[in-house]
Order: structure tokens, then sequence, then C-alpha cells
């Protein structure tokens, strides 16, 4: 079943050669159609025009060819397992210094053709889990039609149709079997009347009903069901769901339309009508969400454009509302003190405020927002996810003085972004983190540490970048990105003191032009130009936080950064000196 779950349309090898610098190593990228067994392989050189690269290969277990040199995209299509190396002759590399990947190519008939079921009864194909137990499942030689970009084909029929009613036990072979599940993907597809489940059924799997319809728009849980797997419904949201009373693991109270976790107090299973009781306390993995990872296509989650959730909720958890595209307007939990990973993946949203109890924003929790424009992130936050806004809408952001580092890729692709605060409790920046936004300026704050490879990479617009640290920040590859000639455009503005590190820093010194920091005088924490009330609150976290205090803290001119200095600041705003 594997096999046809799973998908690689195509994988950029990034590659890291024993913690060498890998500026001046060639890419490789392949594309791998399994179901025509096909690989593509594309080498690029960092430099075509004065690097050659040099290829060779080993099929199975045989041995390597010889070095041939590479002159465009390589073919391959014998079934097997292959070792691919390359080298690029830039200086000082020789073919000891290479890179290299292993991919597989399946027969792909292995690809269309399924056996799963072990047999069918009146219309219901079965696998044997025991010796006395089935679960219904697809039927044994189910073939979908595939297409590009997104897998099998979603208006594929599937094996049932009309008015399916399971039975509690089935014969097969003088052997009578009890019916106890609902495998995976069992009524993909299927265009049903109503359905019956028996009261002998314990376990409804992952995405057992995944793009289903039933005509009937309803359907009943016996009391006997005691697992219901992660998006065992998805893509049937316009059901009416209803657990028999007499479930001791699940519920649907107050008339919810929604399956309910008891002992917990967790909605595990949404619907586009769907009330979220006052009772609830978490909403469980892919609750509302679209489904992107079956292999069978790429489906849109609950169509609700606008969502209150009950002040009794305390956990969202992963990918709740993923792809959830209309949803436009969401008022979250006061109580609620997490955001899972990929929680609102590709939603409508067009502003968030967040709670104030929350601490944690997952991975990708926001990511693909394409229409949210801003959002409200409260000093509770403590920790924000990789990837959480990537590819959003966002205008601006300020980053609370909770956070202590900023991860890879937050707010990568966000090409509306033109502004962002960086407080002075980060320590570290990540690997892509602001990479593709449309900065025009950016102060990092003295005490980064360090900074990721393309942390602001293809920031087109930058002309400005003050950096406060007097030891200037490690870098972990080119973190402004050599595209778009960024080193030459920008001005990179450090303390006086400091001049002549950054200028001989290893990575710094690509700067065309690095100048001591003046702004607008002591007084002008931030470096911005400018003397405001964001300058008192950066000096207090400062003095708090027990930062390195560059010169121009020294607002009173005393030869000494204290509590002193935070009330000449107020008093020369007070007074608009």
């Amino acid at each position: 079943m594997k096999k046809i779950l799973f998908t690689l349309f195509g994988i950029f090898i990034a590659l890291n050669v024993n913690g060498q610098d890998k500026t001046d190593y060639p890419m490789i990228s392949i594309n791998l159609d399994e179901y025509n067994g096909i690989a593509t392989i594309e080498i690029e050189p960092v430099d075509p025009a004065t690097n050659d690269i040099y290829w060779r290969f080993a099929f199975e277990e045989g041995e390597w060819t010889d070095w041939m040199i590479y002159d465009g995209p390589l073919c391959f299509n014998a079934i097997g397992r292959y070792q691919l190396q390359a080298y690029a002759t830039s200086p000082g590399k020789i073919d000891s210094d290479m890179v290299g990947v292993e991919f597989e190519i399946q027969d792909p008939a292995d690809m269309y053709h399924v056996q799963i079921a072990d047999f069918g009864a009146d219309g219901i194909y079965y696998r044997i889990t025991s010796d006395s137990t089935v679960i219904v499942s697809l039927n044994d030689t189910y073939d979908y039609d595939y297409t590009e970009p997104f897998g099998w084909e979603l208006n594929s029929v599937g094996p049932y149709a009309g008015d399916v009613i399971i039975p509690p036990t089935v014969e097969y072979d003088g052997i009578t079997y009890t019916v106890e599940g609902i495998d995976n993907y069992a009524f993909i597809n299927c265009a049903l009347a109503s359905i019956t489940l028996p009261n002998t059924l314990k376990t409804i799997c992952n995405r057992a009903f995944i793009h289903a319809t039933i005509e009937s728009g309803s359907i009943f849980i016996p009391a006997s069901v005691t697992t219901i797997e992660d998006g065992a419904f998805a893509d049937c949201y316009n059901l009416n769901v209803q657990v028999d009373e007499n479930n001791p693991i699940y519920d649907s109270r107050d008339n919810c339309n929604a399956i309910i976790e008891t002992a917990t107090n967790t909605l595990v299973v949404g619907f586009n009508s769907t009330t979220i009781p006052p009772t609830v306390t978490a909403i469980a993995n892919d609750a509302f969400a679209g489904d992107a990872y079956s292999g069978f296509g790429y489906y849109t989650g609950c169509s609700f454009t606008d969502l209150i959730i009950p002040n009794s909720v305390k956990a969202i958890g992963n990918r709740s509302f993923y792809y959830c595209s209309n949803l436009q307007n969401i008022t979250l939990s006061d109580e609620l003190t997490s955001i899972g990973d990929w929680a609102f993946f590709m939603c409508g949203l067009k502003h968030v405020t967040i709670p104030n109890n929350v601490t944690t924003i997952g991975n990708g929790a926001f990511s693909y927002c394409f229409n949210l424009s801003s959002i409200d992130i409260p000093n509770s936050v403590t920790s924000i996810g990789s990837e959480a806004f990537q590819f959003s809408g966002l205008k601006s952001v300020i980053i609370p003085n909770s956070i202590t580092s900023i991860d890879d890729a937050v707010f990568n692709g966000c090409e509306a972004l033109t502004s962002v605060t960086i407080p002075n409790t980060v320590t570290t920046i990540g690997s892509e983190a602001f990479n593709g936004t449309a900065l025009t300026s950016i102060t990092i704050p003295g005490s980064v540490t360090s900074i990721g490879d393309n942390a602001f990479g293809y920031c087109e617009n930058l002309t400005k970048v003050i950096c406060q640290a007097t030891t200037p920040p490690a870098q972990n590859g080119a973190f402004f990105s050599y595209y778009g000639n960024i080193y030459e455009q920008a001005t990179l503005y450090v303390p006086f003191e400091s001049l002549e590190a950054y200028q001989n820093h290893a990575s710094w010194r690509y700067f065309t032009h690095i100048v001591p920091f003046i702004g607008a005088g002591p007084g002008d924490i931030n470096g911005d130009g400018n003397i405001a009330i964001s300058d008192v609150t950066n000096l207090i976290d400062m003095l708090l936080g027990g930062d390195e205090l560059p010169a121009w803290a020294d607002v009173d001119g005393d030869g000494i950064v204290g509590i002193k200095d935070v009330t000449t600041l107020i008093d020369m705003l007070l007074n608009n000196n």
C-alpha cells in the first residue's frame, strides 16, 4: 500500500560535504518519475563560466563507471538502485572533493495495480487481520489514473456505491470473521447513498472516508468504536455525525455535529456545521483539515468563513485547520496556550490576534496564509517554530521581547514584509529567516551572536543594515545573499569601536560600504535615526538583560550607562529636546 501513498515529484538535494565550505561544490537535483520509471538528474555548478562538472555512477552493487564530463541532464530508466557522484573543477577541488546521492527506480507496474483486500463478499472487500477478525478494505485490484502535479486523480471512482451496509460478521473459506475496522482509504472517492456501520466495529483508520460523499448526509458511530484515527473523515465536511450515547470513548454532546473524545474533552473530527461546545479543551490533529499527504489529491478543509473558538480551548493541534482556505476571520480562545504545527496552513485569514496565554506557535502554523497582512504576537509567546509565517502576506511584524531565537525560514518569502522589529532578547537568527522579504532596512540588536545561511537572502530592496553588536555576529553561510548585489547596494552601520572588526570579518567584510554608527546621536538606542519611546524600552531591555551596551546608550554623557540614562532619555522626549 505504501507505494501508492507516497509520491516523489522532485527533490532538490542540498549537500553538506563533511562540514566543509560547500559554496563551490555542485548541486544535484533529481526528478524521479516513479510512474513511468524514469529518473532525470541535473547537476549545477556554482559558476558555470569557470567550472566543469565530472560525474560517475554505480548501478546496484556494480562497479563505478569512469569519470565523465557533464554536458546536460542525465536520464536513467533501468529498474534498481543507483549511486551518483559529482565534483566541480573549481580551484583547489579534485575528484576526492565530491558530492553524492542515491536513488531507486521501481517497476511502474507496482504503482498502478495493488493487491489490498484478501477476499470479497456481497460487494464488500476485506483484509484479514487475525484468525478471527477482518477490516473493510479497498477492492483487490484497485487502479487509479495518475496525473501531475497532485497525484492520484481527484475524481477517480471508489470501489463502493449506493447503500452500503457493513455486516458484523462475514464468512470466508469456512471461517467466520468479525468485522472490527475500516482500513486506510477504504471509502476514498466513494459516492454512497448511505452507510451503516456494525456494532462490532472498533477502529476507523486514517483517511478511511477521505473525499467520500454520503447522499443521506449523515453517519452514525456505534458504541463499539474505540479508535478514530487522524483525518478519518477528511474532505467529508458536509456530513452530520451522531455518536451512540453509550459509546464510552466518544460523544457528540450538545448536538454539536462533531466527534469528541469524552475523557479529554478533545474535538477529534469537525464538519462545516460544527459548533464547538464550551466544554471542549483541545482541538485535535487534522480535526477540520484538508489533506495533502495521502498522494490521492490535494483537498481543502472545512468551508466556514468565520470561527469563534470558545475560551475553554487551551490547545490547537497539528494541521487542525490545514487548508481551510475559506476561513477569513477567527477569534482564538483567551485560554489558548499552544498552536500546533501547520495548524492554519493556507487559510484565508486576514488578521490574527494571538491571545496573551499562548506560549508556542508551531512550525508552519500560518504559512502560505497569503491574505494574512497583520498579526499581534504577545510577550507570552516564547517559541515561534520554523516556517511559521512563510509565504504569508504580512506587511510588518513586531517580534515580542519574550523571543530569544528567530527560527529557520520563519518569514521566508513574505514578499510584502517591509518592516520588522527585532528585540534585544534575540540571540540567534536562523537560516532564511527573512529570505525574500521586501525589507528596506533592518536593525540587528546587539544581543544577536549568530545569523544563519541566507537569513536575509534575496532582500533586493535592502539599503540599510544596522548591526548594534560590538562583536560581529557569527556567520553560517552567506546570510546576506550574494544575489541582487545586496552587499553593494546596502550600507552597513556598525559601532564605531567595532568598525575594523567588521571590515576584517570573514562574512561582514563583503559589504562594500561599512560605516561607523552615528544615528541620531546619544539616545538613538535602536539606531533607526530617530529618538522615540521605542529607544526607552530598548534601553531598559538591554539593562535588564545584562546586554553589552553601545556607546550611544550613554545619554547623559557621564561615561556610565545605567538607569540614569533612562530617565535622561525620558526627559529628552517629554521636553522635545
